[in-house]
């Protein structure tokens, strides 16, 4: 968990690719919780990586189906997306 929480802090950090190293050594393990990908799924999106961060958003669903914090970003990510961005990433 302390790992997650340290990926959320480089994320909101704007520190996005040691954010997602340190991401990927959490989701290494066995805890392949709702939580997780949604974190991972907001890396993705503020590196610009829509289409990825609506897969990462789509797995936390998938394993909590009532986890409201993954569908609401899932919902919000499809907005973005129906809005024409194509989310092959920045620049």
């Amino acid at each position: 968990e302390v790992q997650l929480w340290w990926s959320r802090f480089l994320r909101h950090a704007g520190r996005y690719d040691e954010a997602w190293v340190a991401h990927e050594s959490f989701m290494k393990g066995d805890s392949f919780e709702a939580h997780a990908h949604v974190e991972r799924g907001l890396i993705l999106e503020s590196c610009g990586l829509l289409r990825a961060a609506r897969s990462a958003f789509a797995r936390a669903v998938e394993l909590a189906p009532d986890f409201s914090p993954a569908r609401a970003q899932l919902g919000r990510i499809d907005q973005a997306l129906r809005r024409g961005s194509d989310g092959a990433g920045r620049g």
